[in-house]
């Protein structure tokens, strides 16, 4: 229904983690712009972290609840700034196992892609960098970004994967919504929850693709208000979509109701 998807590096980590907490509750249209003004009124991360609170909101204003991203946004900073210099006063341990899945260099979920490069000679102790999680197995990369006030299970997932191709795959309210249709998971099931029960059944290298794909779909076509049931591929798996066009049929009389696509192709997910 709307095509392939590749993975594809979107910036160095602490930019994703930035980008993500400004589309919380909003929209992407909004989100890049607070995104975008953010960057243009500081020149780095470290005069983030070190401005005043309302500078920062001001900046960040029309992603919304910019007076609670704000504070969040710097205080996440200021921790990855102080674990940076904890970090650098420890020995350093050189022995680094050769668990398969530590992520170094990273592979893309993509068969065959190319890896990510290194980011070279590691970060000055005060620098806001979470290159360092590029060493790291996922799930063990994912427990650490958790550990940061304010970094959600969602937030740290996103982390990973757009920045570092790790196979792991970040819920959010529409994978959620359509999972539940589905019948995939139980009714009122949470993101975090979600996000356990469908990882293990989505194969390592599809899961950056099915993410992106299943937030297409519910933006697009499985909405939470008046979802297009009618031109959903899906339909043959879904009760919930099945329940609808039975809904639909009985409504004949209804003059808003749309004439499903003769062309659409049935067929299982």
């Amino acid at each position: 229904m709307h095509g392939g998807v590749t993975w594809r590096c979107w910036g160095n980590p602490v930019d994703v983690l930035v980008e993500t907490i400004l589309s919380q509750n909003t929209s992407n249209a909004n989100s890049q712009a607070g995104y975008k003004q953010l960057r243009r009124r500081f020149r780095t991360w470290a005069a983030v972290a070190d401005a005043p609170v309302e500078e920062v909101a001001q900046a960040i204003r029309v992603s919304g609840l910019s007076n609670i991203k704000a504070p969040r946004i710097q205080s996440i900073l200021r921790q990855i700034r102080e674990a940076n210099v904890a970090r650098a006063s420890r020995p350093r341990n050189r022995s680094i196992g050769h668990d398969p899945m530590i992520a170094k260099p990273v592979r893309t979920p993509d068969a065959g892609g190319t890896p990510t490069k290194h980011a070279g000679k590691m970060p000055a102790p005060r620098a806001i960098s979470l290159e360092h999680l590029r060493d790291l197995p996922p799930r063990e990369a994912w427990r650490r970004l958790m550990e940061f006030n304010g970094v959600g299970p969602k937030t740290a997932a996103c982390v990973l994967l757009f920045s570092f191709g790790m196979p792991i795959f970040p819920v959010d309210t529409h994978i959620v919504r359509i999972a539940v249709r589905l019948g995939l998971v139980p009714p009122r099931t949470g993101a975090e929850k979600c996000q356990d029960l469908l990882e293990p059944r989505i194969p390592p290298g599809d899961r950056y693709e099915m993410h992106v794909l299943l937030i297409t779909h519910g933006r697009k076509t499985c909405r939470a208000i008046s979802p297009k049931c009618e031109w959903c591929d899906l339909i043959d798996e879904c009760p919930d979509g099945q329940k609808s066009e039975i809904r639909s049929t009985k409504s004949e009389t209804n003059p808003k109701r749309q004439i499903p696509n003769p062309k659409r192709r049935r067929h299982a997910p």
